[in-house]
């Protein structure tokens, strides 16, 4: 699929959410991308789900962009690092 200069595939469970800056948030599950995107299609922001084993990217299957004060802390994982 196309969008302006964007370029993606989904063929299912693909998701996006209109921001409030008027750009456009994409998730493209089986490409294991995140990308956040002007009207135009501009890639403003691109995240890729890199699966530590095959060092490609894995299946996302949603995402949702936040605004600074949705949280009332910061949400931290005291895991984190110790895979």
């Amino acid at each position: 699929m196309f969008f302006g200069n964007f370029h993606f595939f989904s063929d299912s469970m693909g998701a996006h959410q209109y921001l409030p800056n008027g750009n456009l948030l994409v998730v493209v599950p089986d490409e294991g991308r995140v990308v956040e995107v002007t009207g135009k299609g501009e890639k403003v922001m691109e995240f890729n789900n890199i699966a530590r084993s095959t060092r490609h990217n894995g299946h996302v299957e949603n995402a949702q962009w936040v605004p600074l004060d949705f949280f009332d802390r910061i949400p931290s994982c005291s895991r984190l690092g110790s895979e």
